[in-house]
């Protein structure tokens, strides 16, 4: 049976969150320890306000356009590789970070930015007289 692409993401978050722990238990792995929060990150942010999106607005056929996916690399990149080391001096700009998200947004493009199949469940568990869930009633004994 395959994984659906929520289950990835918990998958991946665990990951990265076990990581972590293992790194402070252990000790860290350099290049991991640079890089592999700043590859998630887009894949992350992004699937889940994609996920959102398709599912507040029922419209599971949407996906975000490549300009879209550019624009957060860029606000990622400014933001954190520009606007946080010049207001914070504990923090650096990196040029390897920008490749990392780079790296990040074309996993979450080529990956994940797919359509999903389906209906919204809350909207057909409460839509009247729906075939398709079971629904209780609770009846009065007299």
């Amino acid at each position: 049976m395959p994984l659906n692409r929520n289950t990835y993401y918990l998958l991946l978050l665990a990951g990265v969150g076990f990581f972590h722990l293992w790194e402070i238990r252990v000790g860290s792995v350099p290049l991991l320890s640079s890089y592999l929060d700043d590859v998630c990150i887009i894949p992350l942010v992004a699937g889940a306000a994609l996920r959102l999106q398709q599912y507040l607005t029922g419209a599971y056929h949407f996906t975000y356009k490549p300009k879209v996916i550019f624009m957060l690399w860029c606000y990622w990149c400014v933001v954190f590789e520009w606007l946080v080391p010049k207001l914070n001096s504990a923090y650096t700009a990196d040029m390897a970070d920008v490749a990392a998200y780079g790296a990040g947004a074309c996993l979450f493009y080529f990956i994940d930015n797919k359509p999903r199949g389906g209906s919204n469940p809350l909207i057909s568990i409460f839509t009247p007289n729906s075939n398709k869930h079971i629904i209780f009633k609770i009846k009065a004994v007299a």
